[in-house]
């Protein structure tokens, strides 16, 4: 009977290793190791997704100009009510 330890080496792939041992009185011992789990992985055979997602869900593709033209119309009809409003108030508590 041999009683032995050792270290497998953190980035050892899983497969079966053949593994030789000497010991101080002149015998050797032969046997096989094997790696189940752990180790480094191999990469995948695919490529990871990149760029928006592509649900054709309003602006998830890319932004239409159209909209950005449109929501940039919108806010400034709200920019220049506000200040009519603004105005119109300062102008009726002048008056007074």
């Amino acid at each position: 009977m041999l009683v032995g330890q050792f270290t497998v080496p953190h980035d050892t792939r899983p497969g079966v290793y053949e593994i030789v041992v000497s010991c101080d009185d002149g015998k050797d011992a032969v046997g096989d190791l094997k790696v189940i789990g752990g180790g480094k992985h191999e990469k995948p055979d695919h490529d990871r997704p990149s760029g928006h997602v592509r649900t054709g869900v309003g602006g998830s593709v890319e932004p239409n100009s159209t909209q950005v033209a449109l929501g940039v119309g919108v806010i400034g009809m709200a920019a220049v009510g506000g200040l009519w409003l603004l105005r119109r108030r300062t102008e009726s508590t002048e008056g007074s």
